[in-house]
């Protein structure tokens, strides 16, 4: 089991209502994982629901063992490949992809796709030391 150095701490602008809400904690750990393994590699995250029309889009780009036809995906993956992806599938949700931020306070850009259609948010977190 991997010990991360902080805790992710809680968004406070996270509605109730956000579909991103219930990932928010594994999105966070997966972008302080990997923020440790690969300081310099930027990361998006990803809530991919099943029926999105999108799904299968993100699944080609998985591992084998992840990529089922009917599962959803909620994970992490290198910004470039996400930018490049998401310009195929949403052009016009580019617009709308927040930069990282920079300093202790970090802000992982979400991409949300589910059947009807394609939203990014973002979430706050404190970078490690």
């Amino acid at each position: 089991m991997r010990s991360l150095a902080r805790t992710p701490s809680p968004d406070p602008a996270a509605r109730p209502d956000d579909p991103v809400a219930p990932h928010r904690a594994a999105l966070v750990e997966q972008a302080l994982a990997t923020h440790l393994e690969q300081p310099g590699l930027r990361v998006v995250g990803l809530v991919i629901e099943p029926d999105a029309p999108e799904a299968e889009a993100f699944r080609r780009l998985l591992p084998p063992e992840l990529r089922a036809a009917g599962q959803g995906f909620v994970g992490t993956m290198p910004r470039d490949i996400a930018v490049r992806l998401l310009g195929e599938i949403a052009p016009g949700a580019l617009d709308w992809l927040e930069d990282d931020g920079a300093g202790a306070r970090q802000r992982l850009p979400v991409i949300f796709a589910a059947k009807r259609g394609v939203r990014t948010t973002s979430i706050e977190y404190d970078a490690p030391a």
